[in-house]
């Protein structure tokens, strides 16, 4: 069996944006791991505080543990990454919407979003 073919444009320009944001999140996540082993201040720890400062504000809001357990850093990793993964997927999902709605209204043909 092929690959599941989405027909409606906003449901495609939707599960790219959460591609997107996947792959945003690993590659925060990943930066984050290497630049931890070596220089704070480094081009990848950098690009990996650049990353994480927009949902970063939402995180600081509602996803601080309020005990020092293991569950609690637990759950609130979890909720930061969740959030993170929502937040870059809207924004994606938002700006692809934008550019299929400019393209179209400036007669050239539509992306294959």
């Amino acid at each position: 069996m092929g690959p599941i073919l989405i027909r409606n444009v906003h449901l495609r320009a939707a599960s790219r944006g959460l591609t997107v944001s996947v792959g945003i999140n690993l590659a925060m996540i990943v930066a984050g791991l290497v630049s931890g082993f070596g220089d704070r201040n480094s081009l990848l720890a950098r690009f990996s505080n650049l990353i994480a400062a927009p949902p970063g504000l939402l995180i600081i809001r509602c996803c601080q543990p309020r005990q020092h357990t293991v569950q609690s850093f637990v759950a609130s990793v979890a909720a930061s990454i969740a959030i993170s993964t929502a937040f870059y997927a809207i924004a994606a999902w938002v700006l692809l919407e934008l550019l299929a709605w400019l393209k179209s209204r400036t007669g050239h043909p539509s992306p294959n979003l």
